[in-house]
């Protein structure tokens, strides 16, 4: 009988396979039979089953389309599994617990493919809040997003030089600061073996405190000569090498001040009076320099005085992955 509102009679229980024959039924509606047949009560599995109690009477409807038999009587208002029902419950538990097993079976084969064909790229961890780092996780983002089965995952580099690391494999892509002509870098690059993408280019800037004499509208590179830069401790940083070029440019070696602390809270809050940071100016607008109130952002008078940006990644880096080629050398 089905649990709609026939009731238990003389009349011919054969129901007919449901249309197209009996081995479609779903597994979701075997579990919802279980449901069913512990509680007898259609209201009580319905809230279980987080469903509405006429969708799962007429899934156990269905249910017995398939079957071809009922598997519920509905007699003086109660609910109770016929002889099929109680025969079909025995045999659903096991079935459920097999096909449960072979689901996960089949998820973890799945998972284990899917991970035995993606690929581990390393990228540099960034500190600076800057225009170039938007730029380069938004790079990263492109990636992964292009190519789902490239894994990127971060490392801190920053007390290595990163072109040694790309050449070596610790990492395979980077942020790289550089000054000077954009066409004599990229050739530079290129002489190297790095695959590059340009970022950005954007003004540097001076972050010294505000009653610095440098603290002026006229400010120039060759300024910097003799004046104490601030970098940390671990200074093989990117932003350092671009300073220094940027000062044999002018004609002189940079004089720095190597604080003794690779955090980046303890060393922006140990500058001393006479010395001053260099950083690209997108840097010196963020909220975390600007909490500073005795420090200024000083930009250099002249506008040609910029810094470049690159991700950088070496060229062998293509061997596996060589959808990064068609991403890099790129504007």
């Amino acid at each position: 009988m089905t649990v709609d509102s026939q009731q238990n009679d003389s009349k011919d229980w054969r129901i007919p396979p449901a249309e197209g024959g009996n081995g479609s039924m779903r597994m979701s509606y075997i579990r919802e039979f279980v449901v069913c047949a512990r509680h007898l009560n259609m209201r009580l599995a319905a809230d279980e089953l987080l469903m509405t109690q006429s969708n799962l009477s007429k899934h156990i409807k269905q249910l017995e389309l398939e079957v071809g038999v009922p598997l519920f009587s509905y007699a003086s208002n109660r609910l109770s599994l016929t002889p099929a029902g109680l025969h079909f419950l025995e045999g659903s538990l096991p079935l459920i617990n097999a096909y449960e097993n072979l689901q996960e079976g089949c998820y973890a084969l799945d998972e284990a493919e899917r991970h035995s064909k993606s690929r581990h790229l390393v990228a540099q961890q960034h500190s600076l809040v800057d225009k170039a780092a938007f730029w380069y996780y938004r790079f990263i983002d492109n990636l992964q997003r292009t190519y789902p089965d490239i894994n990127v995952s971060f490392a801190k580099a920053s007390r290595r030089i990163f072109i040694h690391e790309l050449h070596t494999g610790n990492i395979n892509l980077c942020l790289d600061y550089r000054f000077g002509p954009v066409d004599r870098l990229q050739q530079r690059y290129r002489k190297d073996g790095i695959l590059f993408r340009h970022l950005c280019s954007e003004p540097i800037a001076l972050w010294c405190d505000k009653h610095h004499f440098l603290n002026n509208p006229r400010v120039t590179p060759a300024d910097l000569l003799n004046i104490p830069i601030m970098v940390p401790g671990d200074a093989a940083a990117p932003m350092k090498r671009a300073t220094t070029e940027l000062c044999h440019a002018f004609g002189f070696e940079p004089n720095y001040l190597i604080a003794p602390t690779t955090s980046q809270p303890d060393f922006l809050n140990s500058h001393i009076s006479s010395a001053v940071y260099v950083y690209p100016y997108s840097f010196t607008q963020t909220p975390l320099l600007r909490a500073f109130e005795n420090m200024v952002a000083v930009r250099f008078a002249s506008p040609s005085i910029t810094v470049e940006s690159f991700a950088l990644a070496d060229v062998r880096v293509l061997d596996e992955f060589p959808e990064l080629g068609s991403l890099m050398n790129a504007e």
